[in-house]
């Protein structure tokens, strides 16, 4: 029975659910995480174009592109912001985690969901036109993501290198004496080493009018959240556009959560595309900052648990029929 509540309980609390589904791999360099898109297939494989025309076909008529890549996926990030804003979108705790479930109920019912559907979206339409995109997670100082925050890089041929953007809060950072665009671990650095009075004269905030879920006022103490901070390596569209058959029926839980308004959908979704899918790995950034926290205890945990107690479901149907 004390199995049975501990598994219910990883099972309910969305912060170590997703804290023990996944697997954490420590890097300790970090420049291993900060090098160029093609140099990165063992960490990261990202989206095929070829399949996102979708998300193409909703920012065609609105895209202001730009030699420079960067500005191009500011312009991006400005487009959801104003149509955020224009068409009163509304927030919602739970929509489906899938690139073009979101962008369904964002065209169709005007809802948008938490920074991790926000960062799903943009990660996908700035890779539909060939901007190289990941996730970005600060997980905040309890290393759950109780405190914590779901945001993108882009990498720029421009400036060679990766770059923060915060799609919830449509903004990104620029340094003020450089004018150099900021990485998630600069503007982490930034946010962990200074007061705030020398945080705002180092860091230019560019925020869309939509972008106030935090003010700018707000976004030292925001940041300074960020200790831990991962990387994950996830693609959930290219796995469903590559018939994986896990990927399908999470998809299929996923879409029914829309109609059926029942959240616990979303939940056996991530658990089905997480627990199966055994490429799904967390990149944690492990330096000066980070805490110390053993995620590969709650992953094994976990595992342990979900396989005792399927045991033990046997075990009573078992007892059952032989009654």
């Amino acid at each position: 029975m004390f199995i049975f509540f501990v598994f219910v309980y990883l099972l309910i609390d969305p912060h170590r659910f997703r804290a023990s589904l996944i697997r954490t791999k420590e890097v300790g360099n970090t420049e291993n995480l900060y090098k160029s898109p093609e140099l990165m297939s063992e960490y990261f494989q990202f989206e095929n174009i070829s399949e996102l025309s979708q998300f193409r076909n909703f920012i065609s008529n609105n895209l202001i592109k730009n030699d420079n890549d960067f500005i191009t996926s500011v312009n991006i990030l400005n487009f959801l912001g104003d149509y955020y804003y224009d068409n009163k979108v509304i927030n919602k705790i739970k929509v489906p985690e899938y690139p073009d479930l979101i962008l369904n109920e964002l065209k169709y019912y005007k809802v948008r969901g938490t920074c991790y559907n926000d960062a799903t979206l943009y990660i996908t339409l700035v890779q539909s036109i060939g901007i190289k995109a990941r996730y970005v997670s600060f997980l905040g100082r309890d290393g759950y993501g109780l405190n914590g925050h779901a945001l993108t890089e882009i990498y720029s041929q421009k400036y060679k290198k990766w770059i923060l953007i915060d799609p919830q809060q449509v903004a990104y950072f620029i340094d003020n004496k450089t004018k150099i665009p900021l990485s998630a671990l600069e503007i982490r650095k930034y946010a962990l080493e200074l007061k705030e009075p020398e945080f705002y004269k180092n860091v230019i905030i560019n925020q869309n009018k939509v972008g106030n879920v935090v003010k700018k006022e707000d976004i030292y103490d925001f940041y300074k959240l960020s200790v831990d901070i991962v990387f994950p390596n996830f693609n959930n569209y290219q796995s469903l556009v590559n018939n994986n058959i896990i990927y399908k029926i999470s998809h299929y839980f996923s879409s029914k959560r829309i109609t059926s308004g029942i959240i616990f959908n979303e939940e056996l979704s991530r658990f089905l595309r997480s627990f199966f899918d055994k490429n799904r790995v967390n990149y944690r950034i492990s330096d000066k900052y980070s805490p110390d926290i053993a995620y590969d205890c709650y992953y094994l945990m976990f595992h342990i648990l979900f396989i005792i107690w399927i045991l033990g479901f046997i075990y009573l149907i078992v007892i059952r029929l032989l009654k």
